[in-house]
């Protein structure tokens, strides 16, 4: 959400189509770095103490058991926000992610202006009192939240994610590629199978690894580049290590790596899988592979079918074979060095519906075109 926001701002910094205001948590890095941006307004909120955030939420959480019918807000920072902006005239107030539930207070300053902005998949009943509208990143999210959203009368719209598409096509030296293999114990004749994302099970990390692992052609190398985010995850992390320990070295991860130095991972690579067993709301990483020029393999998992295409991908079911069809596929694709140029080229067009320059007109227009409706009526 922080990537995209910024791009919004970064593109705003050009184009100035919007007057646009951001607020945070106070932050002395970022208040530096907001000083560079002459088109947008920055807010930076003081947090409170963690003892003063240990009481809000119980008092909050108590408050609702006793009144379940009450619209206090969760979040402390959103009470806090309010106070900074209930002078000023928005013509769009948008809440990216986070609680969609108790905005009475904010409907009572900006009715009729409220976007929420859905960026995960919802999977049960979900309050959105008082937001007008709502952004999806996927229709499968959009028809999801019509689904499971309380509020029917609310309209909801797709916006497509953007991702810097530039920085993922730009071309790197033969030798900075061999050098990144080296590092994980990789030649230059290695077929490389990527997979970029955080670990946990709803990824299908493991079945791609045994898929790669059950390939007999010893040239089939998997890079995992993710990370994992709790406890859970770390478990889950401790047995892809267990089945990388017996691969002889075909199987590696990296870790967590830094969004700016992920391009030249793509680059190093010669597909990428994406094996999710979830519901995905979006496919950026797809697109970032896109951008880079890498042929795609993926579940048919959620809003993914949305951004990748067949000229560019290879979508399989997710079931009993799921590891057979993973492997299956990667050989396939290996063995077809030609089809894979043709899906390189492809993708690096399709991934250009997935820019920042895309996204940036498409927030405009969404929101001007409802602003305009507005006034019609």
């Amino acid at each position: 959400m922080e990537t995209l926001i910024m791009s919004l701002v970064r593109r705003n910094e050009s184009e100035q189509r919007m007057e646009l205001t951001v607020t945070s948590v106070a932050d002395d890095k970022a208040q530096q770095m907001a000083e560079q941006y002459r088109h947008t307004k920055f807010l930076f909120i003081p947090q409170s103490s963690n003892l003063i955030e240990v009481a809000y939420h119980y008092w909050q959480a108590i408050w609702k058991r006793i009144f379940p019918q009450s619209h206090i807000m969760t979040s402390l920072y959103y009470r806090k926000v309010l106070r900074a902006i209930r002078n000023e005239h928005f013509d769009a107030v948008v809440f990216e992610g986070g609680e969609s539930y108790g905005f009475k207070a904010y409907d009572q300053v900006f009715h009729g202006t409220l976007w929420y902005h859905i960026h995960a998949t919802p999977e049960f009943t979900t309050p959105s009192a008082y937001f007008n509208d709502a952004m999806a990143i996927s229709d499968f999210v959009a028809q999801q939240w019509r689904h499971w959203c309380t509020d029917s009368a609310q309209h909801v719209h797709v916006l497509y994610n953007g991702v810097d598409t530039a920085a993922f096509r730009q071309a790197f030296s033969a030798q900075q590629i061999q050098n990144l293999r080296a590092q994980y114990g990789f030649t230059s004749d290695d077929f490389i199978v990527l997979f970029c994302g955080r670990l946990f099970r709803g990824k299908g990390v493991k079945e791609l690894a045994q898929a790669v692992a059950s390939i007999h052609d010893g040239s089939v190398k998997l890079l995992i580049a993710g990370y994992a985010h709790d406890a859970e995850a770390k478990k889950y992390a401790a047995e892809l290590d267990a089945i990388a320990q017996t691969s002889d070295g075909r199987i590696k991860l990296t870790g967590y790596i830094p969004n700016e130095k992920m391009p030249l991972y793509y680059h190093s690579s010669d597909i990428q899988v994406v094996p999710s067993l979830w519901e995905e709301g979006a496919g950026n990483i797809c697109i970032e592979g896109m951008a880079a020029g890498l042929p795609i393999i993926a579940t048919k998992s959620g809003g993914m079918p949305e951004y990748l295409d067949p000229r560019c991908s290879v979508l399989v079911d997710r079931g009993e074979t799921l590891v057979q069809d993973l492997a299956a596929n990667i050989i396939a694709l290996k063995n077809r060095p030609e089809q894979r140029a043709r899906m390189s080229s492809f993708a690096q067009q399709r991934a250009e519906h997935f820019s920042n320059s895309a996204y940036y007109d498409a927030y405009v227009h969404l929101l001007a075109d409802q602003q305009t409706r507005k006034e019609h009526q």
